[in-house]
């Protein structure tokens, strides 16, 4: 009887030991997405703002044009 109070003694060590890794190792991975989820936002965003600069130089150079041709 105590051998087997020993055995599930050590078995709930080595369960909780397991659980304590196994939830380090999801928080660090949790870590991880979130790093790579705000890497993908921010290179989202610096494209958007690319994308809207080129847009905004483009209608600034077509207005230039317009006043160049005296069409405005």
């Amino acid at each position: 009887m105590k051998l087997d109070m020993q055995l599930i003694a050590d078995l709930t060590h080595t369960s909780t030991a397991q659980k304590q890794l196994f939830m380090a190792k999801l928080d660090e991975f949790a870590a991880y997405a979130q790093m790579r989820n705000m890497s993908a936002m921010n290179l989202a965003r610096d494209q958007a703002h690319t994308l809207l600069d080129a847009y905004c130089d483009t209608v600034d150079r077509s207005m230039a044009e317009i006043r160049k041709a005296d069409l405005a």
